[in-house]
Protein backbone atom coordinates (compact mmCIF):
# COMPACT_ATOMS: atom_id res chain seq x y z
CA UNK A 1 0.00 0.00 0.00
CA UNK A 2 1.10 3.62 -0.65
CA UNK A 3 -0.46 6.22 1.68
CA UNK A 4 -0.37 9.73 -0.07
CA UNK A 5 -1.93 12.82 -0.43
CA UNK A 6 -2.36 15.72 2.63
CA UNK A 7 -4.75 17.35 4.64
CA UNK A 8 -8.37 16.15 3.87
CA UNK A 9 -7.24 14.54 0.40
CA UNK A 10 -5.22 11.63 1.87
CA UNK A 11 -5.53 8.22 0.78
CA UNK A 12 -4.35 4.62 0.46
CA UNK A 13 -3.33 3.27 -3.23
CA UNK A 14 -3.12 -0.26 -3.79
CA UNK A 15 0.39 -0.72 -6.07
CA UNK A 16 0.09 -4.12 -6.37
CA UNK A 17 -3.36 -3.71 -7.96
CA UNK A 18 -1.54 -1.20 -9.88
CA UNK A 19 1.40 -3.59 -10.80
CA UNK A 20 -1.14 -6.14 -12.34
CA UNK A 21 -2.42 -4.18 -14.61
CA UNK A 22 1.60 -3.54 -16.63
CA UNK A 23 3.69 -5.98 -18.39
CA UNK A 24 6.19 -7.53 -15.98
CA UNK A 25 8.64 -5.42 -18.81
CA UNK A 26 6.95 -1.79 -17.87
CA UNK A 27 7.13 -2.58 -13.37
CA UNK A 28 10.98 -3.24 -14.14
CA UNK A 29 11.66 -0.39 -16.21
CA UNK A 30 9.74 1.68 -13.43
CA UNK A 31 12.31 2.79 -10.95
CA UNK A 32 14.83 4.16 -13.28
CA UNK A 33 11.95 5.66 -15.56
CA UNK A 34 11.00 7.07 -12.07
CA UNK A 35 14.81 8.54 -11.70
CA UNK A 36 15.28 9.43 -15.42
CA UNK A 37 12.20 11.92 -15.58
CA UNK A 38 12.43 13.56 -12.40
CA UNK A 39 12.28 12.57 -8.97
CA UNK A 40 13.50 13.82 -5.40
CA UNK A 41 17.04 13.50 -6.32
CA UNK A 42 16.97 14.06 -9.70
CA UNK A 43 15.65 17.56 -12.22
CA UNK A 44 12.56 16.59 -14.55
CA UNK A 45 11.97 17.97 -17.93
CA UNK A 46 10.61 20.98 -18.67
CA UNK A 47 6.82 20.90 -18.59
CA UNK A 48 6.94 17.10 -19.42
CA UNK A 49 5.34 15.80 -16.16
CA UNK A 50 5.39 12.10 -15.65
CA UNK A 51 2.04 11.20 -17.64
CA UNK A 52 3.28 12.22 -20.87
CA UNK A 53 6.53 10.24 -20.61
CA UNK A 54 5.20 7.54 -19.33
CA UNK A 55 2.52 6.75 -21.68
CA UNK A 56 5.32 7.28 -24.47
CA UNK A 57 7.39 4.24 -22.43
CA UNK A 58 4.46 2.04 -22.83
CA UNK A 59 4.04 2.45 -26.35
CA UNK A 60 7.77 1.82 -26.92
CA UNK A 61 9.64 -1.38 -26.31
CA UNK A 62 12.98 -0.51 -27.16
CA UNK A 63 12.70 2.79 -24.41
CA UNK A 64 11.49 0.24 -22.00
CA UNK A 65 14.48 -2.45 -22.75
CA UNK A 66 16.64 0.51 -21.99
CA UNK A 67 15.19 1.80 -19.10
CA UNK A 68 15.15 -1.68 -17.85
CA UNK A 69 18.84 -2.11 -18.20
CA UNK A 70 19.82 1.00 -16.55
CA UNK A 71 21.06 -0.21 -12.43
CA UNK A 72 21.47 -3.34 -13.12
CA UNK A 73 25.18 -3.95 -13.64
CA UNK A 74 27.28 -1.48 -11.92
CA UNK A 75 28.37 1.58 -13.83
CA UNK A 76 27.89 0.25 -17.11
CA UNK A 77 25.58 1.88 -19.89
CA UNK A 78 25.70 0.31 -23.55
CA UNK A 79 25.93 2.48 -26.27
CA UNK A 80 22.86 1.10 -27.24
CA UNK A 81 21.26 1.85 -23.90
CA UNK A 82 22.31 5.70 -24.06
CA UNK A 83 20.94 5.81 -27.83
CA UNK A 84 17.52 4.54 -26.79
CA UNK A 85 17.15 6.87 -23.67
CA UNK A 86 18.15 9.93 -26.05
CA UNK A 87 15.57 8.52 -28.63
CA UNK A 88 13.03 8.67 -26.13
CA UNK A 89 13.94 12.48 -24.77
CA UNK A 90 13.62 13.26 -28.23
CA UNK A 91 10.03 11.84 -28.34
CA UNK A 92 9.16 13.24 -24.71
CA UNK A 93 9.40 16.68 -26.84
CA UNK A 94 7.98 15.79 -30.16
CA UNK A 95 10.68 15.43 -32.11
CA UNK A 96 10.25 11.72 -33.27
CA UNK A 97 12.68 11.84 -35.99
CA UNK A 98 15.13 12.99 -34.09
CA UNK A 99 18.38 10.45 -32.53
CA UNK A 100 20.10 13.05 -30.26
CA UNK A 101 18.86 15.28 -27.75
CA UNK A 102 21.96 18.00 -29.24
CA UNK A 103 19.23 18.13 -32.28
CA UNK A 104 16.29 19.52 -30.60
CA UNK A 105 15.74 22.57 -29.25
CA UNK A 106 12.75 23.68 -26.63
Amino acid sequence: MFYTGSGVNRRLLDVHKFAKQLDSNICAALPSFHAFTGCDTTSAFVRKGKKGPFKLLRNNKYAVDAFKTVGTTPSVITETTITELEKFVCCIYGKLSFNDEDQVQV
